[in-house]
């Protein structure tokens, strides 16, 4: 079960020799995975899977705050924050996971209702791709600026 998490997480190839025992190969597992641009063999470091792993959580965080608080979108939009509007729509887009309605409704309500008001508001026109080329547009504008 780890190695599947491992590979969801790392996009890893994964090799096991046949085992008699159930953990019997888990000290054997030869893991690929790419790590600072290089392919490395051996399990991943931990850091490089708190960097996987806390990108996808912060992302979440950020989505769901935005969501609940929906007058700081129009700050991100004033400050350009073009990638992290992006992911938002791609996460409202996705829809809200129908589980946290059994396990925290009242969370679940407030997602909602954010959802709501995102659209209410006139958000829901936003477009992620579009999005993504304004920041790719002004990551290249603030290279040259550098140079």
């Amino acid at each position: 079960m780890g190695s599947c998490f491992v590979r969801f997480l790392m996009e890893t190839e994964s090799e096991f020799r046949s085992a008699t025992t159930p953990f019997e190969n888990v000290g054997m597992l030869r893991v690929t995975h790419h790590e600072g641009g290089v392919r490395q063999f051996g399990p991943p470091t931990p850091e490089f899977i708190r960097s996987v792993v806390g990108k996808a959580r912060d992302r979440d965080m950020l989505c769901r705050h935005l969501i609940t608080h929906p007058d700081e979108v129009a700050k991100f939009v004033k400050d350009r924050r073009f990638a992290e509007l992006a992911d938002l729509v791609d996460y409202i887009n996705d829809g809200i996971d129908a589980a946290y309605a059994m396990t925290d409704p009242y969370h679940f309500r407030q997602l909602c209702k954010g959802v709501a008001e995102f659209y209410l508001r006139g958000w829901g026109s936003l477009n992620a791709a579009k999005l993504r080329q304004a920041q790719d547009r002004d990551d290249a504008n603030a290279s040259k600026d550098k140079s």
